[in-house]
């Protein structure tokens, strides 16, 4: 991996490759090293999902999902993400979602 001297770029970031235990997130241009979930955070998270499922029905309600708020030196990852129905439909499936869902959850636990 080539080292960078100032803030990493989106385009920088895609050329990373998967690690394990951990993957990454971008935030302002700054790598994260995120732990990957363990199995009460991802039992945690699909109670949520069907919370706002059938809180929100007309809405696509995901976990896991990522978006990149700002359109460059940022990617994330929602625990659970809400997102309108227009935006999932206009989003380019092959890329992330551009700009923050509209409800972004982050399970926490100590």
């Amino acid at each position: 991996m080539a080292t960078t001297t100032g803030l990493m770029t989106i385009e920088q970031f895609w050329e990373l490759p998967e690690t394990q235990p951990f993957y990454y997130e971008l935030h302002h241009g700054e790598l994260v090293q995120v732990c990957r979930p363990k199995l009460k955070h991802t039992l945690i998270q699909k109670r949520l999902e069907k919370l706002l499922e059938s809180a929100v029905p007309n809405m696509f309600v995901g976990v896991e999902f990522p978006f990149r708020a700002l359109p460059q030196y940022e990617f994330r990852v929602a625990d659970v993400a809400v997102i309108s129905l227009d935006r999932i439909q206009q989003a380019d499936p092959d890329d992330v979602l551009h700009g923050a869902p509209d409800l972004a959850v982050e399970v926490l636990y100590p």
